[in-house]
Parts: C-alpha cells; sequence; structure tokens
C-alpha cells in the first residue's frame, strides 16, 4: 500500500508541476497514459486473484502475499515466454521467501522496500532478477535461520498455526506423491468447516498422564513422556505435530 501511496504523490507532483508550467497537453496526456497502465494493472491483478495455478495457491494459502503485489503484477506483466514460465518461477521464488520468512517469524513486511525496489526497477531481465531474490533469501531467511527455526523444542508455539498447517499439508502431498495417492487439493486444505477443517495437534498430547500410547500392540508407559525432559525439548517440537481434522481429533481424544 506505501508503495501505491507513494507512486500517486510522485503522479500528484508531476502532473502538478506540468499545469504549472502550462504544459496542459503534456498534463492530459501523461493522466491519459497512467490512467490506462492503472487499468491493465487492475486486470493483471484480477488475473492472479481468480488463477488456480498452484504455484499462485501456495502463495494465497500462506496469506502473506501483499508485500509481492507489485513484483507479480509486473513480471506477469512482462512475461511473453509460453505458459508464462518466468513468472511460474518468480512466483515459486515468492512461495519460498513468504514459507520462510513466517517459519522464522519476520513480521510480514521484512525487506519491503528492497521488494518494492526490485519491482520498480524490473525492466524483463527475468534472471537477474531470480538471482536478486536468491540473494534475498540467504540475506533476510536464509538455511541456518531457517533450520534453526524448525528444530526448535518451542516450534508448536513459535510458528504461526496457519504456516504450521501448510507444512504439514505440502509433507502429506509429499509422502502421498511417493505412494502414488493423489495430493490433498488446495480446497480441502482451505476448507473453513467447523468440524471438518484442519488443526494442529501433538502426537503425544499434551496430557500425556491421561493417555495410553500403543506401539506394535504393546501399550507403552506414559511416564516416558511425562517426563521434564520430554516436554521441554519434545513436546512441542516439529516431529511431535500433525495435522488431523477437528472433529477427527476430538474422536481420539488424549
Amino acid at each position: 500500500m506505501e508503495a501505491g501511496i507513494a507512486k500517486r504523490t510522485e503522479n500528484d507532483q508531476k502532473v502538478n508541476g506540468l499545469i504549472n508550467a502550462n504544459s496542459t497537453v503534456e498534463a492530459a496526456a501523461f493522466i491519459n497514459q497512467y490512467s490506462l497502465e492503472l487499468k491493465e494493472s487492475f486486470e493483471f491483478t484480477r488475473t492472479l486473484f481468480i488463477s488456480r495455478e498452484s504455484y499462485l495457491l501456495d502463495i494465497f494459502a500462506l496469506s502473506r502475499q501483499a508485500t509481492f503485489y507489485p513484483l507479480l503484477i509486473k513480471t506477469y506483466k512482462l512475461d511473453d515466454s509460453d505458459g508464462k514460465d518466468n513468472f511460474k518461477r518468480i512466483a515459486q521464488l515468492v512461495e519460498i521467501i513468504c514459507f520462510r520468512l513466517s517459519i522464522i517469524g519476520s513480521r510480514a513486511d521484512k525487506g519491503r522496500e528492497f521488494l518494492y525496489g526490485l519491482a520498480r526497477d524490473f525492466n524483463g531481465n527475468f534472471q537477474r532478477l531470480v538471482t536478486e531474490l536468491q540473494e534475498f533469501v540467504d540475506w533476510y531467511c536464509g538455511d541456518i535461520a531457517f533450520e534453526r527455526a524448525l528444530k526448535s523444542p518451542s516450534f508448536h508455539s513459535d510458528v504461526n498455526l496457519n504456516e504450521q498447517r501448510y507444512l504439514f499439508w505440502k509433507y502429506e502431498n509429499y509422502l502421498r506423491d511417493i505412494d502414488g495417492y493423489s495430493e490433498m487439493p488446495y480446497v480441502e486444505f482451505t476448507n473453513d468447516n467447523p468440524q471438518s477443517k484442519f488443526s494442529m495437534e501433538h502426537i503425544i498430547p499434551q496430557n500425556p498422564k491421561e493417555s495410553k500410547v500403543v506401539e506394535d500392540n504393546s501399550i507403552l508407559s506414559t511416564t516416558d513422556f511425562a517426563s521434564p525432559e520430554f516436554k521441554e525439548d519434545y513436546l512441542h517440537s516439529i516431529g511431535n505435530l500433525t495435522i488431523d481434522p477437528i472433529s477427527a481429533n476430538a474422536s481420539k481424544s488424549n
């Protein structure tokens, strides 16, 4: 939004300057051209919103795309490749950045000015833009910080629930693909029905003293999972979490 406001302010100043200089013909031509470009941008935005392409739905599922709209619109507009392959590559990098930033706990607007600058200066050189976005990953959400966040013993409380669900949705589909099953579609993942929508759940429950854990047809001692060490290091870690429909999880209790 800030980028749009700044652009409008810049355009207002230019128009006022032309009018004050009695260059009314130029002012009218500038206003007409700007209006045409604005209309075109709205049309591209609508195209992105109604798209069912998986690489765009992934971005929307993360709900952190606002900062990237100028870049997505500009790259979509300037991509004349068959099937928008260049734009697809950029969208996939945007998804990676959105996901990594959310996992490491960064604000949604982190690196915003840099990204706005990329959109402003982009002239169709997709290879250069790919390199710049890869550098952005290294600077703002690199491997070390990303891996540290994934391994955190407090992963469940550190990471937004939507991003947790997104991670396990992707992991679910990764496992399904290995075994030859059809993927869980976007519409199922984003289902908002109070009974059937997916929630994040603990495998070993948060109240282990009230439960029995069955493995290989034998009941394990629940005291193994009630120890302070387990609670501190593993209870809320990524390895003790899964997605489950709310209704199904409620029936399992502990």
